[in-house]
């Protein structure tokens, strides 16, 4: 249920209440001749729509079943990392930050690598055939709903997750590695 339980997904449930109410009223006031219920309904049991539910239902169960390696593998890349970069480079030496200016820092240069490296695998997806087999998926939708966000194969999800394990680990990790002397690891 966590797509509309999670106040931070696009499909909350609030979100969702809201965007009908909305509409709702708009073709109340503004269009009251154009809408009916029943093109409503015809766009909650079409095929597309069907799939959107079908797709976002089995990436929750293999989420479910898999559990959610994205987290433990970006602490294994962070904690690998800060190790090979003790060995290979050694311990920096770098001028104690406050806890709160690094804070900023970490999560200025996270945000940015996040918002990067998304665009970056979406837009391969778009370049590379082996991905845009996958990505496709995404656009293919007959019509557009709420649900239609989460119309992604399950192997494009895997890479997002992996993405995102991949980013995370290698800013915490560098971030801990420069600052260690200055901050904890829960700071991060």
């Amino acid at each position: 249920l966590d797509p509309f339980s999670n106040p931070l997904s696009r499909t909350y449930w609030f979100g969702l209440l809201l965007t009908v109410v909305l509409t709702a009223l708009y073709y109340y006031w503004v269009r009251p001749r154009t809408w009916t219920t029943g093109r409503f309904m015809e766009l909650l049991k079409h095929p597309s729509t069907t799939l959107d539910v079908q797709l976002m239902l089995g990436r929750q169960l293999l989420r479910m079943l898999v559990g959610m390696p994205s987290l433990i593998s970006g602490w294994l890349v962070a904690t690998r990392g800060v190790r090979w970069m003790d060995r290979a480079v050694g311990v920096p030496e770098v001028p104690a930050l406050s806890s709160g200016l690094a804070a900023l820092g970490y999560t200025v240069v996270l945000f940015v690598s996040w918002d990067l490296s998304r665009f970056v695998l979406h837009w391969l997806m778009h370049r590379i055939p082996m991905l845009w087999a996958f990505h496709q998926v995404h656009h293919s939708a007959e019509v557009i709903t709420p649900l239609t966000h989460h119309r992604i194969h399950p192997v494009e999800s895997w890479l997002y997750d992996f993405r995102g394990a991949l980013v995370t680990g290698v800013v915490a990790g560098l971030f801990y590695w420069l600052f260690r002397g200055s901050v904890s690891d829960l700071t991060l």
